[in-house]
């Protein structure tokens, strides 16, 4: 929790209306998940890849009896291998006692594409990823010959936002995405002061060179979170 003599205070910028392990933080909504259908059989699947938890959430959604998306195809999901980007998005496979095969570290698409290459050489995996993606995942694995096949599980939208949420100049901005960092500049100005915090190297290339910036050492909102505040305490007044 921030300090009372703090000047700069720590906003985290993406798609949660709440950090469930602080609610103490502030969060600005940039950007908004709508999770869609998935309709496809899983015929001759035997992978699933996962770059967010939207993507997991999607087909949970969809396997679901009592959700309207329902679709029984998906019922045997749990039996199939996942491999999933970065831990933050396995624990959501964990709480459904899935079956991961392989955690990325870096969560960076292109990295994470380049470790499960091998691993994916006698699979047909199925990626179920946004409407649009930045990292080149799905064109790396075609490259090398795995035979991907892909379902658009979510769509993020930027948000329209009113000024009056804009955060005050002597703020810490942590972006979860390279998609936060770009709906809240086309939102707001970016002041001088602002500092910017990237959870991860996709997010951390987006920015622009001419602001202060700085990635976590470790892609998760916890790892940023303990860097934000450490920076804010190295600027806070002293007394």
């Amino acid at each position: 929790m921030a300090d009372s003599i703090e000047s700069y205070e720590i906003l985290l910028v993406g798609t949660r209306e709440t950090y469930e392990h602080d609610y103490s933080l502030k969060c600005l909504v940039s950007n908004a998940i709508t999770l869609l259908p998935i309709t496809h059989t899983l015929e001759g699947i035997s992978a699933f890849i996962f770059t967010s938890r939207y993507g997991i959430a999607s087909l949970i959604k969809s396997a679901s009896p009592t959700s309207p998306f329902y679709n029984p195809h998906l019922a045997h999901w749990r039996d199939i291998p996942s491999f999933v980007i970065s831990p933050a998005s396995a624990k959501e496979l964990q709480k459904h006692k899935a079956n991961i095969a392989f955690i990325g570290q870096s969560a960076h698409g292109g990295d994470f594409a380049r470790e499960i290459i091998p691993l994916l050489k006698d699979h047909t995996p199925l990626y179920l990823r946004a409407k649009e993606i930045i990292s080149k995942l799905d064109s790396i694995l075609k490259s090398a010959q795995i035979p991907l096949q892909e379902v658009i599980a979510y769509t993020n939208t930027p948000q329209n936002l009113p000024q009056n949420l804009k955060p005050k100049p002597k703020s810490i901005l942590i972006f979860t995405a390279p998609s936060a960092y770009k709906s809240f500049i086309s939102n707001f100005a970016w002041e001088q002061e602002y500092i910017a915090l990237a959870i991860g190297k996709s997010t951390f290339a987006h920015f622009s060179p001419h602001i202060n910036a700085h990635i976590a050492p470790k892609p998760n909102i916890e790892s940023a979170l303990t860097l934000a505040r450490a920076l804010a305490q190295n600027l806070a007044p002293k007394h």
